[in-house]
């Protein structure tokens, strides 16, 4: 839409009763009648009698200007209104699309956090680089005894191969750390704990120190719960003292 175009037809109404104003304002003025009708001899009508009626038009027109331009006020008042509720409607309209889309980026950021969990939850345990660094540093000023890893055999072939693959990765931290590791011996336990990797010791009221340093370091570097708990052994040959890590489903 163009400009003149935008223009309502009360606009151009009041564009011509201001330019009337305007017209009738300089016709009134002394310098633009002289101009107008300068002094010369000899015509038949004395141009200062041409001045007053020139004079006296510009004086009429001056009244319907001004008449046209009180006829336009309610029009452009109307017009004012009408502009200013549209753009509070805009306003509120906008106030709306942005909630909306606020709500929108929490909606997508809540999606975006489930979809990192669930793929959190679908990868793998791995311990890294540095964790594996940092655990063997932390373990090798333990105390040192006689620790079996073992893990989840009773969930299903895909967990049973993560949590054993994490097993090995955490029997390996514990020979690097100089730690003995018991493998000539399959332990099994009464009251599997809940998925997590569990310390487990046969006098959960007086943990070990080397048991207390394997739950410090482990849960400096993320390996949870950590938690220590007791066991009963079901195989009575197993030296009692022994530290059980087990290695259950991922939380």
């Amino acid at each position: 839409m163009s400009f003149f175009s935008s223009i309502p037809t009360w606009g151009w109404f009041d564009i011509g009763f201001n330019v009337a104003v305007l017209v009738a304002l300089g016709g009134e003025t002394d310098v633009i009648l002289r101009r107008v009708f300068p002094d010369r001899v000899g015509e038949l009508l004395p141009p200062e009698t041409k001045r007053k009626k020139l004079k006296k038009f510009c004086e009429w027109l001056l009244i319907m200007g001004i008449a046209g331009e009180i006829c336009c006020l309610p029009f452009s008042l109307y017009g004012t209104a009408v502009a200013e509720n549209e753009a509070g409607q805009a306003n509120e309209r906008a106030g709306i699309a942005e909630k909306d889309a606020e709500e929108i980026r929490s909606t997508n950021l809540g999606l975006q956090t489930q979809l990192l969990e669930l793929k959190s939850k679908m990868q793998d345990r791995q311990i890294s680089g540095n964790e594996f660094g940092n655990l063997i540093e932390c373990l090798r000023e333990a105390p040192k005894e006689t620790v079996f890893v073992g893990s989840d055999m009773n969930s299903g072939a895909t967990s049973e191969t993560e949590s054993r693959a994490y097993a090995l990765q955490i029997v390996a931290v514990l020979d690097n750390a100089g730690i003995n590791v018991l493998k000539t011996k399959r332990i099994s336990l009464q009251g599997i704990p809940t998925p997590g990797v569990w310390i487990m010791v046969k006098d959960k009221a007086h943990p070990s120190p080397c048991a207390l340093a394997i739950q410090a370091c482990f849960r400096q570097n993320r390996i949870f719960p950590s938690e220590i708990r007791g066991y009963t052994f079901k195989d009575d040959e197993i030296e009692p003292n022994i530290i059980i890590i087990w290695i259950s489903t991922k939380p």
